[in-house]
């Protein structure tokens, strides 16, 4: 029976002896963690990780107003307008419809065209007044409208007037 105890104790002794080592080996391996964790390019790492995660974030939320934007613009587009315009050919009367992208004008281009329904005949100052823009932006406001086929002209003196075709 003393035997048996010696032996006992000596098989203790050995596991307490393997699981110090054990204890060892992974005391080292987090004594090497934490190094490598406070070291400075291990810093740099997590740093530049981060700004990644950051930047993928940003370029995605302006990929999806961009598509936001896209859409709206293709909206924009698709809405119509359509103008005619009389030609004389062989003394009868051709109607030629022309199709214009009302997403080429602008609200304020809207509003000036309802207010030359409105008074029937405008010009550049007329213009400029109602709407408080310059006379240079009022003029080129309409000469647009007018090369996209919704304007004549009518020169009066020095005054160019435009109405509705």
């Amino acid at each position: 029976m003393v035997v048996k105890t010696v032996l006992r104790k000596l098989l203790k002794r050995k596991k307490k002896i393997e699981q110090k080592k054990e204890h060892k080996v992974l005391k080292s391996w987090e004594d090497m963690y934490e190094e490598l964790q406070e070291h400075p390019l291990t810093q740099a790492k997590i740093l530049n990780e981060q700004l990644l995660r950051n930047t993928n974030q940003s370029i995605d939320k302006i990929h999806d107003r961009l598509d936001s934007f896209e859409g709206r613009l293709t909206r924009l587009e698709n809405r119509k307008v359509i103008t005619k315009k009389a030609r004389k050919v062989k003394d009868e009367p051709e109607v030629i419809t022309e199709i214009v992208d009302k997403g080429q004008l602008s609200e304020q281009e809207e509003l000036i065209v309802k207010a030359i329904k409105e008074q029937g005949e405008v010009d550049a100052k007329t213009i400029s007044k109602k709407f408080n823009i310059s006379r240079g932006n009022a003029s080129l406001k309409l000469n647009k409208m007018h090369k996209y086929g919704l304007l004549a002209k009518r020169l009066d003196e020095k005054s160019i007037f435009f109405k509705i075709k």
